[in-house]
């Protein structure tokens, strides 16, 4: 397994609609490692999965959506994004961070966020995305997946 320092480079296949066998749907982000042809699945949000796919498709809200005025705001007091780590897994639920520098002082601070928003924030400035090296164990081979398109897609799979 190839990692770096921050962690397992990582980047966003996609998010697609899943049903489970038991007949629920929900929406799941796929983080891909390219190197070792694995993902990393996290169930996400309706309206944070709407948000992802949304700048994957290169489509802009009449007006800023939230992840947009983060990044609106970040922006206009000097910050930027750096670089996000989906960083543990506590109780079947990822943790994530999101790094942001200080322009004129070029310290860097961590932020506590949620995978999704994270992601979404990721997107729109175009950083890179990490996964901790210690949650390796939890990518699957990307092979063990249907993926109906990979742009984004929202069908479901079987």
């Amino acid at each position: 397994m190839f990692t770096y320092e921050e962690g397992i480079r990582v980047s966003v296949l996609g998010v697609y609609r899943v049903k489970m066998r038991e007949g629920r749907e929900g929406d799941v982000v796929f983080l891909v490692d390219e190197r070792e042809n694995r993902v990393l699945p996290i169930w996400i949000g309706e309206s944070e999965a709407m948000s992802i796919q949304m700048v994957m498709r290169g489509e802009k809200p009449p007006r800023p959506l939230t992840h947009d005025l983060l990044v609106g705001i970040l922006e206009v007091t000097g910050f930027e994004v750096d670089r996000i780590k989906i960083d543990g897994l506590i109780k079947d639920t990822y943790t994530s961070s999101l790094y942001i520098r200080n322009l004129s002082t070029g310290k860097t601070l961590r932020v506590d966020s949620r995978p999704s928003d994270a992601i979404a924030v990721a997107l729109r400035v175009g950083c890179e995305i990490f996964v901790d090296n210690s949650l390796g164990d939890q990518m699957l081979p990307r092979d063990r997946f249907r993926f109906p398109d990979q742009e984004g897609g929202t069908q479901p799979n079987d």
